[in-house]
């Protein structure tokens, strides 16, 4: 058991590591609402591994 503790530690470290990172290929994205009111949204569009903003955000109505 303890073992398994050590790795995912290790595997948790590498993920942190990853995503601090600058050279991020940005490959997987993903859409995260800023702000709901009324019925609009505001939304950006962003990278699923460093959480960088790769668009303006916009607002839908």
């Amino acid at each position: 058991m303890v073992g398994s503790t050590a790795q995912t530690a290790n595997y948790t470290t590498t993920m942190i590591t990853y995503r601090m990172l600058e050279n991020c290929p940005h490959k997987n994205r993903k859409t995260k609402v800023l702000e709901t009111l009324c019925g609009c949204e505001k939304t950006v569009i962003v990278c699923a591994d460093c959480n960088k903003e790769l668009e303006k955000p916009k607002t839908e109505c």
